[in-house]
């Protein structure tokens, strides 16, 4: 945003914000379940969008082949992460058993065993006022992980792979809608 705040070299440029004004806004990556428990968090995210582009040709023979139309399909959401952590407590219905798995003692290999996706929700929180914005990513799947560990109360892997169903952005709350389905088939 150089063009909007003052640098120092030109300290006329832009619109000139008071240091003392000047904030970090926090940001928070936050992996639920279906429920809106915080099961989890990841450190490093990278979200990507891709689609499949349909190209229609002609079929005349004076141009046959080319192209006339280029129709746009819906768009895919893979999330890179590096750091990506899920709480393993007893007490608390534990991750594994949100997620499907059995006991705790299979956390080792959870993130494998996957069979209830979750929700992961980005967060940027302005510290003076409170307020905060964010996207949901739902219907999450790991379609790839790195040496998952178990280390105290947390199983911890160095990097994943997710796959998202959809994503929505919301202001204020996380919210999650109640009428869709959580992505798994029956």
């Amino acid at each position: 945003m150089p063009g909007l705040v003052a640098a120092a070299q030109n300290p006329r440029a832009g619109v000139s914000i008071p240091e003392d004004n000047r904030t970090i806004v926090s940001t928070s990556v936050d992996i639920l379940d279906s429920k809106g428990n915080n099961i989890g968090y990841i450190t490093n995210f990278s979200p990507s969008w891709t689609r499949n582009i349909t190209k229609v040709r002609h079929l005349n023979s004076l141009d046959a082949g080319r192209i006339i139309e280029m129709v746009p399909g819906p768009s895919d959401v893979t999330i890179t992460v590096g750091g990506f952590a899920l709480y393993n407590n007893d007490n608390d219905g534990s991750l594994v058993q949100r997620l499907g798995g059995g006991s705790t003692k299979k956390a080792m290999k959870m993130l494998e065993e996957q069979s209830i996706p979750f929700v992961i929700s980005e967060r940027a929180t302005h510290p003076k006022t409170g307020k905060s914005v964010g996207t949901t990513y739902h219907i999450c799947w790991l379609s790839a992980t790195s040496s998952p560990k178990n280390i105290g109360t947390v199983t911890i892997a160095e990097t994943a792979t997710i796959q998202v169903g959809w994503s929505g952005e919301y202001v204020g709350e996380v919210e999650l809608p109640s009428d869709v389905q959580v992505g798994v088939a029956v």
